[in-house]
This record gives C-alpha cells, structure tokens and sequence, in this order.
C-alpha cells in the first residue's frame, strides 16, 4: 500500500496500492460493513429486526394516542441504537 487516506465523502477509506509483479498502481476504496441486527424471539430463535415490526407494535399499543409521525422518530431511534 503506497497511501491511504479518508475518501471526500468521509464514508469509505481511499487506499493507493502497488502491484509487486508490474508495478502498476491502482486505487481501492474500502468500506465498513455493518452487520444485519438481530433479535433474539422468546423461543431462542434469531430473527433479522426489522423497523416496521417495531413501528407496527408502537402502533397497536399506543392505540392512535400518539401521532405517527411520532412513533416513526422512535422505530428509527431504536433501529440506530
């Protein structure tokens, strides 16, 4: 690796490397892979997570005594916690 260094969109690392055979260089761009969430089911089971169950289940049990529009920030809350 000759140089590396943040990308501009500050999301990925640019990396300038050397082929060892020809010498050529070329440039990589290295992103952070985000495992998928996981929630663990009363029986043991994993299951993906996903948003809109959450959202569903606010939705259900505050009974349209919150506005969705408020439960929406929440589901999102808890999917980047």
């Amino acid at each position: 690796m000759v140089d590396s260094r943040p990308s501009t969109d500050g999301e990925a690392i640019r990396r300038r490397r050397e082929c060892v055979v020809c010498r050529a260089r070329f440039t990589t761009f290295e992103r952070v892979e985000l495992p998928d969430l996981l929630v663990r089911k009363r029986n043991g089971t994993l299951s993906s997570f996903s948003r809109s169950k959450v959202l569903d289940g606010m939705h259900r049990s505050a009974k349209d005594r919150i506005p969705l529009e408020e439960l929406e920030r929440a589901s999102f809350a808890v999917e980047a916690s």
